[in-house]
């Protein structure tokens, strides 16, 4: 009996190792990706939005990841970028969204991305 524990034990660390490596081949651009939920949940709770509109914007710029028209990179350096400007500000530390949302917006637009 002990046996069989040990073996299907085995075949477990085998499926988690394969499934690992399958994740891995894929290549940086499809595992690295945070998807839907996660990167708008990142988005507001980390910009602390308050807003129905600034909720609104940033389901919109999660679609326009998602359907390649805006570049993951971008947001990314945005959201850390009006964060750390907001923690610099006594008087919006916690408003990090006063800072994103324009310069996403002209980010953006310098690529030619309307938002």
């Amino acid at each position: 009996m002990p046996r069989r524990r040990l073996l299907a034990g085995a075949g477990c660390t085998l499926a988690m190792i394969g499934a690992t490596l399958a994740i891995l081949a894929a290549g940086p651009s499809e595992a690295a990706v945070p998807r839907g939920p996660v990167l708008e949940e990142r988005l507001l709770v980390g910009l602390r939005v308050k807003t129905d509109a600034d909720r609104a914007f940033i389901h919109h710029v999660v679609e326009l990841v998602e359907q390649g028209k805006l570049p993951l990179r971008l947001v990314d350096s945005t959201y850390f970028w009006a964060r750390q400007k907001a923690e610099r500000s006594r008087r919006l530390y916690n408003n990090p969204m006063v800072y994103f949302r324009p310069a996403l917006v002209a980010r953006a637009a310098r690529l030619g991305i309307r938002i």
